[in-house]
């Protein structure tokens, strides 16, 4: 299972920096899917999902990447993700 959310994470990846921001988008749901709540990896996929929405222009990705700080607020390139949604 654990290859499979990392498969899915890698392909939104690479989907948002080829701008195929609906791909991303699904990715993550399905990986945010088999997720469970206390996996390092969730904010990394609602950091990637936000920025998304955001580039879609929809502002509701902001609160999924601010979700993203507050759950590793040690993790710059989810306050550098959310610098650039707020701008």
């Amino acid at each position: 299972m654990s290859d499979a959310i990392e498969a899915l994470l890698n392909s939104a990846t690479d989907a948002l920096r080829q701008r195929r921001l609906d791909q991303c988008i699904t990715d993550c749901e399905q990986a945010l899917s088999l997720l469970s709540s206390t996996d390092r990896r969730v904010p990394e996929a609602l950091s990637l999902m936000g920025t998304a929405k955001v580039q879609m222009g929809n502002r509701a990705g902001i609160a999924e990447i601010q979700k993203a700080v507050s759950l590793d607020p040690q993790e710059p390139q989810f306050h550098m993700a959310l610098g650039q949604a707020l701008l």
